[in-house]
């Protein structure tokens, strides 16, 4: 507990000492210390490189095909970049993190409630902190679907959907297209259907595929194209 609360404190001194430095600056200079922040996160972890930028990608991605724009559009892709932010300080070979495992399936992973507590420091992002703070949730487990925001129902496919196709054993990546055919079968229960769909409805040329270094992707003819969001 001492150590999430440190991890709370010391984020929430840099949120606002980087706010002070870019309030008065164009926004593309705060995306960047948001960024860099992101990379802190993957730092500790180097199978976990690339995969908060990707989840943005793919989060902005499929908020556009579901109709998503402007501000709201902007928040889900932060909240995407910073969706693990509360993984911080937690030692991949701890009880904490076989915790973290543990609830994430319930929904009530305690570094999606940490990375609220953390986003909900900086102005410019608190509209953003309940998409990280319900980015595990099924969204089966609320009487009322809508209880989820439309971000967090995206980040949860678009998060799933990235660990899938690049799984830290070669042996258990799967393509784009075996990836979104498996989530199909959760899909209502884990998944959102629409945000399901969006995912579904991007797959174009296998060129353009994140998965394309698996050959058996071209095989399947299928692929997520890759957003510019982020590059």
């Amino acid at each position: 507990m001492k150590k999430r609360n440190l991890i709370i404190s010391v984020a929430s001194n840099y949120w606002g000492n980087a706010g002070k430095r870019v309030r008065h600056r164009p926004r593309n200079v705060y995306r960047k210390t948001i960024e860099a922040l992101a990379n802190a996160i993957e730092a500790q972890n180097p199978n976990r490189h690339g995969h908060g930028r990707r989840v943005a990608n793919y989060s902005v991605d499929i908020a556009k095909e579901i109709g998503v724009h402007g501000r709201e559009l902007e928040l889900i892709g932060y909240a995407a970049l910073l969706h693990d932010i509360g993984m911080l300080g937690v030692d991949e070979d701890s009880l904490d993190h076989l915790l973290e495992q543990a609830s994430s399936q319930s929904g009530e992973a305690p570094h999606a409630l940490i990375g609220a507590e953390v986003v909900e420091q900086v102005d410019f992002l608190k509209d953003a902190a309940d998409m990280v703070r319900k980015h595990h949730y099924p969204i089966d487990r609320l009487k009322s679907p809508d209880e989820i925001p439309v971000g967090a129902r995206i980040i949860n496919v678009a998060s799933n959907f990235d660990k899938l196709t690049r799984s830290d054993n070669p042996d258990e990546r799967l393509t784009a297209y075996q990836a979104i055919s498996r989530m199909k079968k959760d899909q209502g229960m884990k998944f959102d259907p629409k945000a399901m769909r969006a995912l579904m409805s991007r797959c174009q040329a296998p060129t353009t595929c994140p998965t394309s270094a698996n050959k058996r992707c071209k095989q399947r003819k299928c692929a997520i194209v890759k957003s510019a969001w982020l590059t």
